[in-house]
């Protein structure tokens, strides 16, 4: 059998031939289901837990309070599990969208404010930038507050959105 030139002795075994990988992948996107299954999933996922949970520990005790006890942690349980996966998903669209607004406002960057003297336009472009400001304050409340919305574990993640919101 003839060796492809990519693939060297050593790794012949273990790495595939040359374009396998992009098929591989194109393959593996094709498996993955759509968004919105994936969302029916994650309820079906949860509901089956929660079912789960609750039959097994329920048959487990006799009187009422443990039994309601024990369904009440079920019903925790398979809350926090939705929680996280609507969490990752937030936190994921936050971060795109922020990434949007911040490169829109890059984009549209004023020239720095002219001497008074040399430039009649100076008092609109003084206008101009602070409403370039005021804009970028009003982006970083806006995620600030979405972000305390979403109820993310830490604020750490949005520190560097923070900072570059501020270097503009």
């Amino acid at each position: 059998a003839r060796r492809s030139p990519c693939a060297t002795p050593s790794r012949s075994s273990r790495r595939p031939r040359c374009g396998s990988g992009r098929r591989q992948a194109r393959r593996h996107a094709a498996a993955q289901p759509h968004a919105h299954e994936r969302s029916r999933e994650t309820r079906a996922h949860v509901h089956d837990l929660r079912h789960r949970l609750r039959t097994t520990r329920t048959q487990r005790y006799e009187s009422k309070e443990t039994r309601a006890h024990a369904q009440a942690h079920a019903h925790a349980h398979a809350h926090a599990h939705a929680h996280a996966h609507a969490n990752a998903h937030a936190h994921a669209e936050t971060r795109s969208h922020t990434r949007t607004h911040t490169h829109t406002l890059a984009r549209t960057a004023l020239p720095p404010v002219a001497d008074t003297k040399t430039c009649s336009w100076s008092g609109a472009l003084v206008l101009a930038q602070s409403v370039r400001a005021l804009l970028a304050l009003n982006l970083l409340t806006h995620s600030l507050l979405f972000a305390s919305h979403v109820q993310t574990s830490s604020e750490a993640n949005y520190r560097p959105l923070r900072k570059q919101i501020i270097d503009l």
